[in-house]
Order: C-alpha cells, then sequence, then structure tokens
C-alpha cells in the first residue's frame, strides 16, 4: 500500500445466507439467479420455485442455471442435510460447502441417512473424486444383496469393505493376469478388515479362489444411468448398437482402442453408435457390443410393469471362450430368435453362443423425480 494513500483492503466475508422466511418469489429468483449464498444454501430456493409450479426449463432459461444442476443441487442439499442430522462433525462437512461439493454428495443420494453418514467420511478420509464417491455408494448398495454370492462372508458392510468386494467381484471376471493383479492391489488398499484383505491377497498370491466355482460367477448388473452418464463422458467408450436380432448382432463390427490416444478401430462401418462411460466391465470387455430393446422382457427376472416397459441396452462380448453356468449369453435359438439365455441351458440345448452378457442399462430417470421425492420441512 502506498504511504498515505487509502486502505483498501477489505477482509473476506461469504455471501448472506438466506432463508425461506418471509422471501417473495421474484426476491427467490433473483437469489438463484445470482447463487447468492452458498450452493446449499440458495438450493432451497430452487426446490421451493420447483415447487411452487415453475418447471426446471423455465429456471434454467430466468436463472441461468441448467435442470441437470438445480436436479442435482437440491439433492445435493438434501444429502447435505441428512449428514448434519445424522451428527458429522463441522469441519468434515465443511468441506462440501464449496466447490465440487454438490458433486460429490449427489453420488450418495442411494444410500441411507447411516449409509450416507460412513460413506462420506470414508470419501473423505481417501480423498476421493466424485467417481470415487459413486462406486463407493453402488458397492454399498449392492452388498446386502450379494449374500449367496461368492467371497461374500469374508468382507463386511463397511464402506471400505463394501468397495473391496465390488473389487474382488470383479478380478474373478477378469482374464487378464496383469489387470486382475491390479484390480485386487486396488481392492486390498480399499478394505477395512483383516479377513477382507487376507481373502484377496490369498487370492492375488495364488490365482485361485478357494470357492471358485462355475456355479457361482455372478451374473450381470441392471444399472440405471444417470443424467450425467448418458451420452457424455470424459473418457467415453463408443460402441456399435444392434437391434435384438441374429443377423445384425452377426455383422456388428468388433471395436478396439489403439495408440497412446486411445483411438477406437472398427473392422468395418457401422451406423448407429452409443457413448458410455469407461465402467470396469467395459474396460475388461473384449468386443463389447450395445444392443438396444424397445422395453425389458429380454431380461431374465421378474420387473415391475413400469420397468418391463422401459428400453433398455444390453451389453454384451463378443468375445467368448467359455460356458459358465450362473453367466448369460445371447443367444441365437436355433430358430433364427435372438434370447437370453442362462449358462446351464445353453450347455444344454446347444444354442449358438453370440455374446456374453456383462451389462445391463435403464435410461436415466427423468430430472424432477429426485426433487419431487425429497419431504422438504
Amino acid at each position: 500500500m502506498l504511504a498515505g494513500g487509502p486502505d483498501y483492503y477489505q477482509p473476506f466475508r461469504p455471501p448472506p445466507t438466506v432463508t425461506l422466511e418471509n422471501v417473495s418469489t421474484e426476491d427467490q429468483i433473483q437469489i438463484v439467479r445470482e447463487r447468492r449464498g452458498r450452493w446449499f444454501e440458495y438450493a432451497i430456493h430452487v426446490a421451493a420455485l420447483l415447487n411452487a409450479g415453475f418447471t426446471p426449463s423455465m429456471l434454467d432459461e430466468i436463472t441461468g442455471i441448467s435442470g441437470v444442476e438445480q436436479n442435482k443441487i437440491v439433492v445435493a442439499s438434501q444429502v447435505r442435510s441428512s449428514l448434519e442430522e445424522s451428527g458429522m462433525n463441522v469441519e468434515a462437512l465443511s468441506y462440501f460447502n464449496v466447490g465440487g461439493g454438490a458433486d460429490l454428495l449427489y453420488e450418495l443420494r442411494i444410500l441411507t441417512a447411516e449409509q450416507r453418514l460412513s460413506a462420506a467420511l470414508y470419501a473423505l478420509d481417501h480423498r476421493m473424486d466424485s467417481k470415487g464417491y459413486r462406486d463407493l455408494a453402488r458397492s454399498m448398495k449392492d452388498f446386502g444383496r450379494r449374500k449367496n454370492d461368492d467371497g461374500w462372508e469374508s468382507f463386511t458392510s463397511s464402506p471400505g469393505d463394501s468397495l473391496a468386494y465390488s473389487y474382488f467381484r470383479l478380478s474373478k471376471e477378469v482374464k487378464d493376469e496383469d489387470l486382475r493383479e491390479t484390480i485386487l492391489k486396488r481392492g486390498i488398499e480399499y478394505a477395512e478388515t483383516e479377513k477382507a484383505q487376507a481373502r484377496m491377497r490369498a487370492f492375488l498370491e495364488s490365482g485361485e479362489d478357494d470357492s471358485d466355482d462355475q456355479s457361482q460367477i455372478s451374473v450381470f448388473e441392471i444399472l440405471r444411468m444417470s443424467m450425467s452418464e448418458a451420452g457424455t463422458s470424459s473418457t467415453p467408450y463408443m460402441l456399435p448398437v444392434v437391434e435384438p436380432n441374429v443377423s445384425d448382432f452377426d455383422a456388428v463390427p468388433s471395436v478396439s482402442k489403439k495408440g497412446p490416444f486411445g483411438i477406437q478401430h472398427a473392422e468395418h462401418g457401422w451406423k448407429t453408435w452409443v457413448s458410455l462411460p469407461a465402467w470396469d466391465p467395459l474396460k475388461t470387455a473384449v468386443a463389447p457390443v450395445a444392443v438396444s430393446c424397445p422395453n425389458a422382457a429380454l431380461l431374465p427376472w421378474k420387473q415391475k410393469r413400469k420397468e418391463l416397459n422401459e428400453p433398455v441396452i444390453i451389453l454384451a462380448d463378443k468375445d467368448v471362450k467359455d460356458i459358465f453356468e450362473a453367466a448369460y449369453y445371447v443367444v441365437d435359438d436355433g430358430e433364427g430368435r435372438f434370447a437370453l439365455q442362462n449358462g446351464a441351458v445353453v450347455s444344454e440345448a446347444g444354442s449358438r453362443v453370440l455374446g456374453k452378457v456383462f451389462l445391463a442399462l435403464r435410461p436415466p430417470a427423468p430430472e424432477v423425480d429426485e426433487i419431487a421425492s425429497i419431504e422438504w420441512d
């Protein structure tokens, strides 16, 4: 500062907190447009405006906040409130108050309040990014449904063990030894109990798991995509898309990534493609193909009527070396019809195998669904 000059220094003060009390609709719109306060503070006004009858597209037009962003901050603010109510200390909670806090907390929306707290603390301790939060939340939600799966008894429902178990399961489906070793080492890093670590180390050292059995190899999962995953990804995989018929599947080209830039090469030209995130099962597939189905009738389990009528994408790997009883396969049923069959049925019926199913995808839920399901005091 120049001698004798005015003192321009002003200490930083965060934007004032604004509540819903005595705030008009016009003021709420102005608060949201200016992003006044921290993200979770103006999120309550986004929710209030939506509840008052504004649509996401209307708010996008008048405030400049997209529908996707509206959904994210409203849902994330509810997650943050549940963490606060569950007793998360102020210092830990403050980590989510700025920057990409909404991106991180949004991924925990699928968990219970108790799970959110343990997951958030674990993720903070391991400095996870939004993908890490997403993988952690999915593994915790999925863990309870895996009681009959191989190795489940060696892991606990804690965040680290749940995540480690997802890596353990993935490692058993990988054929490449180097990749399996990498996956197991990552799982060991995440595991929280000695028993879980010991199970994974034993598999890592011997290359075999004590309870390995064809009948216990896990079947494919079906995932509900998020809005951010549909059509865009920072590291996308481009897959050729086929209709659910045998001739199309036979004709579809194999696609591979080559060179330092990961340029994707197809054996020959193809008209329809889909961009998907680089999920681990997709990375390990040799010749993945996306089968676009108008509804979920092909999926081999009972479904709610609403889900049954939804379109789905079935991901299958054309590179099939072995048939496992508990896995599912895309087959030609012998009469030229496209079908999904369990490995045991394939072996018995002698169906011609077109590919092994490793994942199925449902479309993203409507943006407003998550907001509408939140109960605001």
